[in-house]
């Protein structure tokens, strides 16, 4: 049988370059089984397309695009079962693994029992594109963005963070194709830290080396997703919403121990999810993110790609290139911290919760406006046409007396 896409249930296949969800803000719901698989047994559904098929004597192969554009999904599933298992046992009333580690059926039980399906679409997670950060002390509100599915109709804003853009690299004179996405950098989850995320203190635990309770990340996916206990899916305030995400890390590695840049105490990163190997991956909550820091790439020993080279072979889990110049090795970035510096805080003249309430008050009248323009529109259009129905007649009645 022909292996074809199936977008899933209730999906955009718009023609502005937009992504699905209200005002097009990069919004997509997303279901979590079809995430498992590269391919699945389907069959055709009146009202929500082809869905996954246990029984039919007739289905079709069928793909899930977004795990074709955003591959590193495919790992998803395990891992938020995974994260709600070690997290909120207790209160989802999941059992505890059988051994040492949790079995592929023990991971299939927890998305059935605890996972919520949203709504009419069906689906498990429902994303959104970007975080944002305020401050009582200073002005600004600085975002991180993460919108990785580079699909016809489903573009954020018609454009993504995960798109191929042009950096001039001026000191070699040369034009590299790199792969552009918000950075951050967040606290570790539990259980790689077991104090909770308001007990962190930047004073005495910002350890910028990326080997203590923060860590570098680059975001694959920011989602919301409902659970409930086990066994009461049908009781609604029993169910709890989530806002997690989904990264992976970039891990410390010393290769050039003696640079200007180490030297200085620069840490050097090389990006888990740039190799062949498996990619470190995890959730946490959004309130673990941060914020965004400035990562550059970083070119060693003469090497024209940002990578791991192949001379000094694979390392401290970092892949080297195959061969001198290939760069398909790991990718290997440095901390900027004078780009971290730049910049002077702006002291606020309102709290966070003014500013917030005066833009509410903006917005409402905006819509308001925007609602009167609409009805007054309207009204005109009725009027136009009931003059020009009036005005047809006249002539008519003229043209029957002659």
């Amino acid at each position: 049988m022909s292996c074809v896409q199936v977008l899933g249930p209730k999906t955009y296949a718009g023609k502005q370059m937009a992504a699905v969800g209200n005002h097009h803000r990069g919004k997509e719901v997303l279901d979590i089984h079809l995430l498992k698989a590269a391919a699945h047994e389907a069959v055709a559904h009146p009202h929500l397309g082809l869905v996954p098929c246990t029984d039919d004597t007739r289905p079709e192969w069928v793909t899930y695009p977004y795990r074709n554009a955003h591959p590193i999904l495919r790992w998803l599933p395990s891992k938020l079962a995974e994260w709600l298992s070690e997290n909120l046992a207790e209160e989802l009333a999941i059992p505890a693994k059988r051994g040492d580690k949790w079995t592929v059926e023990e991971l299939n039980t927890v998305l059935e029992n605890n996972l919520v399906a949203s709504g009419s679409t069906g689906g498990h997670i429902r994303t959104f594109g970007a975080i944002q950060w305020e401050c009582e002390l200073y002005r600004g509100r600085p975002k991180a963005r993460c919108y990785p599915f580079d699909l016809d109709g489903h573009r954020f804003r018609g454009k993504n963070p995960q798109v191929n853009v042009w950096l001039y690299c001026m000191l070699i004179n040369m034009l590299y194709n790199l792969l552009k996405q918000d950075c951050v950098c967040l606290i570790a989850p539990f259980p790689n830290n077991p104090n909770q995320p308001e007990d962190f203190d930047p004073k005495y635990d910002m350890d910028i080396s990326g080997n203590g309770l923060m860590w570098y990340a680059r975001p694959q996916l920011f989602f919301n997703c409902t659970v409930c206990p086990t066994g009461k899916r049908g009781k609604k305030h029993s169910h709890l919403e989530l806002s997690l995400v989904y990264f992976s890390t970039f891990e410390p590695i010393n290769i050039t121990p003696h640079s200007v840049m180490q030297r200085n105490g620069v840490p050097m990163l090389y990006d888990s999810a740039s190799s062949s190997n498996e990619p470190s991956l995890y959730i946490c909550p959004v309130s673990n993110v941060l914020g965004r820091v400035p990562l550059i790439p970083c070119f060693v020993a003469g090497n024209k790609h940002p990578t791991l080279p192949h001379s000094f072979g694979s390392r401290q889990g970092a892949i080297a290139d195959t061969r001198p110049g290939a760069g398909n090795g790991s990718r290997l970035f440095e901390l900027s911290p004078w780009m971290w510096r730049y910049g002077r805080g702006q002291p606020r003249k309102v709290s966070v919760a003014e500013a917030e309430a005066r833009r509410r008050e903006r917005t409402s009248a905006s819509r308001q406006q925007a609602a009167e323009t609409l009805k007054r529109r309207l009204e005109q259009r009725g009027a136009d046409f009931y003059e020009r129905q009036r005005h047809r007649r006249t002539e008519e009645g003229a043209a029957d007396g002659q």
